[in-house]
Parts: C-alpha cells; sequence; structure tokens
C-alpha cells in the first residue's frame, strides 16, 4: 500500500487527496455502504457501532471518515482492520511530514542563494560597473564569478564526475591565466602533476 497512500499524501489537490483518501479505503477494507465524512472524528482510528463501522482520524487536508460494514457487509469490523487503518494513517503522516521538510529545505536553500546574491554578487557588481576601466574592473569581475561558484556549490552536493570536473578546472585556470596573458599548456601541467598521463598520451 505504500504506493498508494504516497499518492494520496502527495496529491496536488486536496480535492484529488480526498478522493484518492476514499479510494484506498475502498480497495482495502471494501464498505458496502458509501464512505461518510466525520465533521468530529476521532483521535485515532476505532471500531464504532458493535463492529458495523469503522472511525478514522482527520489528515492533514483530509477529514475524518466513518466506513460500514465491512468486506460488502460480509463481516463486522475487528481489530485487524483498526490495526490495518491505523498503519495507513501513520504511513500518510510519515510522507507528508517528509515532503513537507522537503519543501521548507527548499526554501531555506532559496534564501540562502537570493540573500547571497543580493548582498555580496550585486555589491560586487556594482563596484565593477562603476569601477575604472583596468586591473580594478577585472579583479573585481574575477572575484564576483569566483563567489557567485562558491554560492552555487555550497548548495549543490551532487557528485561530479572526473571529466567534468577536469574540465571545469582547466576552463577556470585558462580564464584566469588569459588574464595576465598566460597560455595554459594543460597536457604539460597534467604531465607534471600525474606522469601516468604521459603513457595515456603516447598511447591515444
Amino acid at each position: 500500500m505504500i504506493p498508494e497512500v504516497i499518492d494520496v499524501a502527495l496529491a496536488p489537490t486536496q480535492r484529488l487527496q480526498n478522493e484518492r483518501w476514499d479510494a484506498l479505503l475502498q480497495e482495502t477494507f471494501s464498505p458496502a455502504a458509501q464512505i461518510e465524512v466525520l465533521e468530529n472524528a476521532p483521535e485515532t482510528v476505532c471500531i464504532a457501532e458493535n463492529g458495523v463501522a469503522l472511525l478514522l482520524p482527520a489528515l492533514t487536508g483530509v477529514a475524518g471518515r466513518r466506513m460500514r460494514y465491512a468486506s460488502g457487509g460480509r463481516r463486522l469490523f475487528s481489530s485487524a482492520d483498526v490495526a490495518a487503518a491505523a498503519t495507513l494513517v501513520r504511513m500518510h503522516g510519515v510522507v507528508r511530514e517528509s515532503h513537507l521538510a522537503y519543501e521548507r529545505g527548499v526554501s531555506v536553500e532559496r534564501d540562502r542563494i537570493s540573500r547571497d546574491v543580493h548582498d555580496n554578487i550585486g555589491a560586487q557588481l556594482l563596484s565593477a560597473l562603476h569601477a575604472a576601466e583596468g586591473s580594478r574592473k577585472d579583479g573585481l569581475l574575477r572575484d564576483t564569478l569566483t563567489d557567485l561558484r562558491q554560492i552555487i556549490s555550497d548548495g549543490f552536493r551532487s557528485n561530479y564526475k572526473l571529466s567534468d570536473t577536469t574540465a571545469d578546472v582547466r576552463a577556470e585556470m585558462a580564464d584566469r591565466l588569459e588574464v595576465h596573458g598566460i597560455t595554459l599548456k594543460w597536457w604539460r601541467l597534467l604531465l607534471r602533476i600525474c606522469p601516468r598521463f604521459r603513457k595515456r598520451r603516447c598511447r591515444s
């Protein structure tokens, strides 16, 4: 039932969430009567009407429910039904809380990036705009680019491929050296750092 509970908890609208919850309850317990919405729902799952009905608490965005006549009216609700319904309720709560925690994390990270861009990058670009032509302007722009990369990398923790990382390092080094009129000899640099590249280059 985990995929179905996830579909309920992450439904994009409250109406769809209620429809999916009712469909899940119908599939699980097959009540003979139509599932009813409870305004005054209990805090926990409980049996009512001497086993004829099962009452469910309200969830986030979903009102409480009352089901009658389990398995198409062929039996009464039992303690096993209480346990099953309680499990569905707990699973729904876990999924909703996890989703809300994710959204809070995204919001916090977005605020951090916005604040850093506004406070640091904006001020540095403004300084570069009003700086005289020459080395000072170039230095401000290089510092701004470095800070921008740092802001992005602080919030991005995915694993990089070695080839991608190497390409980024190569591009950044070439940009920095070009400002000073220096041409980057990439293969020579690699050979000095790691002699084993010499064998690879010979084979290629």
